[in-house]
């Protein structure tokens, strides 16, 4: 607003009436000015954020992400089923071990895996199994009960014979076993 449209709309006002309304009205100017500067700043810094996010989001064009979920649980699952298959599989190498297998790979290759399942630590249908193969295949399994004695002569006399000292050297050696 300027001097002259003011004095044209109060034709009588004099010029302190006419700065008087020039100062309350620069005033409300300046304050809607401060007003317009906060609410600018706050349109740059949320135009920014949405630029931020748009590069963001660019990342990951193209992507499917209900393909990746379901490939995330078919991994999941996979893992499961391997983890499962390891613990029966070191489940039954032990039982067979236990069972006194002197062959562990050949005795589980005569067993029908997939009737055997695991329960915590426990092989259900392993017992029935393994004692039809004893049965049928005997030889796969040490029946000799292990008794061992060990028997330790403390006599004072004992003399082991006569024990030579081994060759302390490559050529001793040779030449020992050369003569």
């Amino acid at each position: 607003m300027k001097r002259e449209d003011i004095s044209k709309i109060f034709e009588g006002a004099t010029d302190e009436q006419i700065t008087a309304i020039l100062n309350i009205n620069g005033a409300d100017i300046e304050k809607a000015k401060g007003g317009l500067a906060d609410k600018t700043a706050e349109l740059e810094a949320a135009n920014k954020t949405i630029a931020d996010l748009q590069a963001a989001v660019k990342k990951f064009d193209g992507v499917d992400v209900d393909g990746l979920n379901q490939q995330i649980a078919d991994l999941n699952a996979k893992y499961e089923n391997d983890t499962a298959a390891l613990r029966l599989d070191s489940a039954l190498n032990m039982a067979l071990v236990g069972a006194k297998a002197k062959n562990p790979k050949l005795a589980k290759a005569a067993l029908d895996i997939s009737v055997i399942k695991l329960d915590g630590d426990k092989l259900l249908g392993f017992e029935e199994q393994l004692e039809k193969l004893k049965e049928s295949d005997g030889y796969l399994f040490d029946d000799t009960p292990v008794n061992v004695v060990a028997r330790v002569d403390t006599s004072a006399g004992h003399n082991p014979g006569n024990i030579e000292a081994a060759p302390q050297t490559l050529q001793a050696a040779l030449a020992e076993h050369y003569k």
